[in-house]
């Protein structure tokens, strides 16, 4: 994000969440729909560029 020109409290001010949501989300355990969706979306990119 930094690397983006953009830092952790702006980005979290602009989504209007707290930095402790933000983080606790960020080391959240995903769940068997989030890797389903992650796979899914990896696929219709995969797609896409063929």
């Amino acid at each position: 994000m930094i690397k983006d020109g953009y830092t952790v409290s702006e980005l979290v001010k602009a989504a209007k969440v707290s930095r402790q949501a933000y983080y606790k989300w960020l080391k959240r355990e995903l769940t068997t729909k989030d890797i389903e969706d992650q796979e899914i979306l990896n696929l219709t990119r995969n797609v896409n560029l063929s």
